[in-house]
């Protein structure tokens, strides 16, 4: 009988697993599992394999000290590798298993981390700052050679290059500033302008409706039908005139 084990935390300097599986009418595509993971009919599994051949619960993949293994669950037609039945074997290498003789098939595989040691990442550091201090210095170098003055003086013209852009650049900015800030002020004295008429225009009209006052008081006076009906006319378009500037200055604001 075989025994449902679990594996200890996973270990970022252990392997990863790499699975997939392929049966009549499926397929389960290739995943990457770095603890256990269970195979099975039961949907619940991590690779579910709906097929009569294969158990509920019929193998599982575990980690033990750096060691992936598949182990039979107990399953009716159990677990096959070359043509063997195991109970429970190593994966070391690209492997298939049958779930079932001439069942449906577990391909299995093992990815090794990609580990680097404290010496090689600080070789890695040591390398670019050796390169930039001896390209990019500013420190004049008698003993600098050929290959390197041409590094040098290539990178000092993409460095003008670079600050020309960014100075054309700027200096555009700059303009546009300048630009934005005059049509402000010409827009600012404008609207001063147009104020100041509206307020010479108010007046023009407050003095001719004094001027009318004083010709209807004249011709009510004398009784002269003739110069009411003028007046009457020319207030009537005053008063046109009036709500006209009233428009006029609710523009201003």
């Amino acid at each position: 009988m075989s025994t449902r084990q679990r594996n200890s935390p996973h270990n970022p300097t252990s392997p990863d697993v790499l699975a997939s599986a392929t049966w009549t009418g499926g397929q389960f595509a290739e995943q990457t599992f770095s603890s256990t993971f269970s195979i099975g009919r039961d949907p619940a599994c991590d690779i579910h394999i709906p097929e009569p051949v294969v158990s509920r619960q019929h193998a599982e993949v575990v980690l033990l000290v750096d060691t992936w293994w598949i182990q039979d669950c107990n399953s009716a037609n159990g677990i096959w590798v070359d043509g063997q039945q195991v109970n429970r074997v190593a994966i070391t290498e690209a492997m298939r298993v049958e779930l079932g003789r001439s069942g449906p098939v577990l391909t299995l595989s093992i990815r090794q981390p990609d580990i680097r040691q404290p010496e090689e990442e600080a070789e890695d550091t040591l390398s670019m700052t050796h390169y930039r201090d001896h390209y990019f210095s500013d420190k004049d170098d008698d003993e600098a050679g050929e290959h390197t003055m041409m590094v040098r003086q290539a990178f000092a013209q993409v460095q003008k290059k670079q600050k020309r852009k960014y100075g054309s650049v700027i200096a555009v900015v700059v303009c546009l500033f300048i630009l934005a800030g005059s049509l402000a002020v010409y827009k600012h004295l404008q609207l001063e302008k147009q104020k100041e008429l509206a307020g010479e225009i108010f007046y023009a009209m407050k003095g001719l409706e004094i001027e009318f006052a004083d010709l209807l008081r004249a011709g009510r006076e004398s009784k002269d039908t003739d110069t009411l009906v003028k007046v009457e006319q020319y207030k009537q378009r005053a008063r046109e005139l009036e709500n006209s500037y009233t428009e006029f200055v609710d523009t201003l604001g």
